[in-house]
């Protein structure tokens, strides 16, 4: 196993023999730069946050979520997960606590609130996934029933002019583009109300050729829509392994 660290940028890069070897590293690295807002992100997903900051800060807030049973879900999938996966995970959470057990002393959070760090479990790791996944859906209840209460109490063109499902600037990655309502770009006056036909699901994103780079290599940057943090939630670092004699060198993120 070998760590280096890239002085300018701060990123770490980590190679391996197996995917299992870098895994731990990673989490040792992990634990000790990002563990009190990994904490955080498996508290709030499971509904535990109120035993880390007190029932008065976080007691409504793991009421709500507790509802979905994550931790519940984290722990029947870890059941159904192959082999070589769950080896990923346990050498991940391993690494994670012993990042934390080689710490000459606690995070500042955890010493400011005279508590110490539990240790970190497999579950934890499809808890933070759970945490991204619900991120990104927080506004999705009453978007669907704001559209519900539209739909009961006006008409279907009516609705598809006040909620298009797509526009010219929709352009999907795959297929052809879908077409815009047709009274897009026009004035009121002429505008004719027709209900829209498709229902598309997208995110956004940008992606620049080769030609148009400085590098000459193609770009791609992707909104994930997520908050603005500190620390941010993506950690970038350099793994390289080797599977099936074919040697890997990714950037995570």
């Amino acid at each position: 196993m070998l760590s280096t660290w890239d002085a300018e940028l701060g990123i770490p890069g980590i190679s391996g023999k197996t995917r299992e070897d870098v895994s731990y590293a990673l989490g040792f690295i992990h634990a000790q730069d990002q563990f009190p807002q990994m904490d955080l992100m498996r508290r709030l997903t499971a509904g535990e946050l109120a035993e880390l900051l007190g029932v008065l800060a976080a007691l409504k807030t793991d009421q709500q979520n507790r509802l979905w049973q994550f931790r519940t879900k984290a722990r029947d999938t870890l059941t159904k997960l192959p082999v070589s996966e769950k080896k990923i995970l346990t050498q991940y959470s391993r690494g994670v606590n012993a990042g934390l057990a080689s710490l000459a002393s606690r995070h500042f959070e955890y010493l400011a609130l005279l508590t110490t760090p539990a240790d970190w479990r497999d579950e934890d790791s499809l808890l933070v996934l759970y945490a991204l996944s619900s991120a990104l859906q927080q506004n999705q209840a009453p978007r669907l029933y704001a559209r519900g209460w539209f739909a009961r109490h006006i008409q279907t063109e009516q609705l598809a002019f006040l909620m298009p499902d797509t526009s010219e600037w929709d352009t999907p990655l795959t297929g052809t583009p879908p077409a815009p309502p047709v009274w897009w770009g026009q004035n009121s006056d002429s505008a004719p109300l027709l209900p829209s036909e498709h229902t598309y699901v997208e995110s956004n994103g940008c992606i620049v050729d080769g030609q148009h780079s400085e590098s000459g290599h193609a770009m791609l940057a992707n909104d994930m829509h997520l908050e603005l943090m500190l620390p941010n939630y993506w950690y970038r670092a350099k793994i390289t392994y080797c599977t099936d004699k074919v040697k890997i060198s990714p950037f995570l993120d």
